[in-house]
């Protein structure tokens, strides 16, 4: 899934983001952290909340709350329902690792290996973009797709469809990472395509909150790939999920009924005053969305006409400046369809229905 949900809180124009002033170090002295042997977890965590807030983290005791409970193998309760136990040397030289490596500013996704979406906990590795609550409205809009879908579609194949062969991709020549292609049963359900899959957030989620749709994952990245697999093997909706590797919608077999894509949108100028924990960690393939920042959106929108069957929904996720071009690129590409944008809770532009 190829994401950054940034722009609402983090960089908006006319509000840049302001990296934090460096602490002042001596430099013949390196200043090393660490927790007293004798410490609780009421004192850790006060101790490192103090340590976060000093590198002007936005979520200290969050952030110190989810590294504490990931450490101690328990839950954000548990730490208050035990401030007395002790931590171990194994326990306390862990934990101080985590605080310092978050101090530099590296997501706590990363640091713990997992992010929770759309009531689901995902795998998350620094191949992947970590997914952002505004995504779970793309989800939400592509379950209410394939509901109104549902009774109407018949999924045998199409006149022009692909063939499984057209893209290199038939039987004994699919890359280790992915599953053989299986066409979909005829009358199955909804047929849909998650462009830039990522870590599998959305077409996980979308496959375990309907169990009438069969979806094509596809990504660039191929290590992208190999993480949404493993997301899709844990949420046990992998025989619905076939993983395609590949540019855009080119990967894909046949057409769809839906299409969902959560594609780069900053533009590349833009990357380097996102916040650190973006620009410095998270990777810049499923940042960059070229000059723009809507290149890529602009490629799918060229391609989608080939790809969406009659009566079809194309569902993208867009930045927070970028409703007014894509809703006209869209109706560009789709003269006779109805183009609506969508707003985020905190009422940016974020999503772009065509149908």
């Amino acid at each position: 899934m190829m994401q950054v949900n940034a722009r609402p809180a983090m960089f908006q124009r006319g509000n840049r983001y302001t990296p934090p002033v460096p602490e002042t170090i001596n430099p013949s002295f390196t200043f090393a952290w660490r927790l007293d042997p004798s410490t609780t977890v009421g004192r850790t965590m006060a101790a490192a909340n103090q340590r976060l807030r000093s590198s002007n983290s936005e979520t200290p005791r969050l952030d110190v709350e989810i590294l504490l409970a990931f450490v101690l193998h328990t839950d954000r309760v548990g730490l208050y329902a035990h401030p007395e136990r002790p931590l171990s040397a194994t326990e306390r030289a862990h934990f101080e690792e985590l605080i310092e490596r978050r101090r530099r500013h590296e997501p706590v996704a990363y640091l713990i290996g997992s992010r929770g979406f759309y009531g689901l906990d995902f795998l998350i590795t620094p191949q992947v973009l970590v997914p952002r609550p505004e995504t779970e409205i793309l989800v939400e809009h592509a379950i209410l797709a394939i509901e109104s879908l549902d009774s109407r579609v018949a999924l045998a194949p199409t006149a022009g469809s692909r063939t499984n062969g057209s893209n290199g991709h038939g039987p004994g020549n699919y890359p280790p990472y992915a599953q053989l292609y299986r066409p979909p049963t005829p009358g199955s359900g909804v047929l849909m395509a998650d462009v830039g899959t990522g870590s599998g957030a959305i077409a996980v989620s979308v496959a375990r909150h309907h169990p009438r749709v069969t979806i094509y994952a596809s990504d660039i990245s191929t290590d992208a790939l190999a993480v949404a697999q493993k997301n899709a093997t844990r949420m046990q909706v992998a025989e619905r999920l076939q993983f395609l590797a590949g540019s855009l919608l080119s990967p894909l077999p046949q057409p769809v009924d839906i299409i969902t894509a959560n594609l780069p949108y900053v533009a590349t100028a833009d990357i380097p005053n996102l916040a650190p924990d973006i620009a410095n960690y998270e990777p810049r393939l499923a940042l960059d969305g070229g000059p723009n920042g809507t290149q890529l959106i602009e490629q799918l929108l060229s391609q989608a006409p080939s790809y969406l069957r009659p009566g079809g929904v194309l569902l993208l996720e867009i930045g927070s400046d970028q409703g007014f071009r894509v809703a006209a690129l869209a109706r560009h590409a789709f003269p006779a369809a109805e183009v609506t944008v969508f707003q985020d809770f905190a009422g940016l532009d974020r999503l772009v229905r065509v149908q």
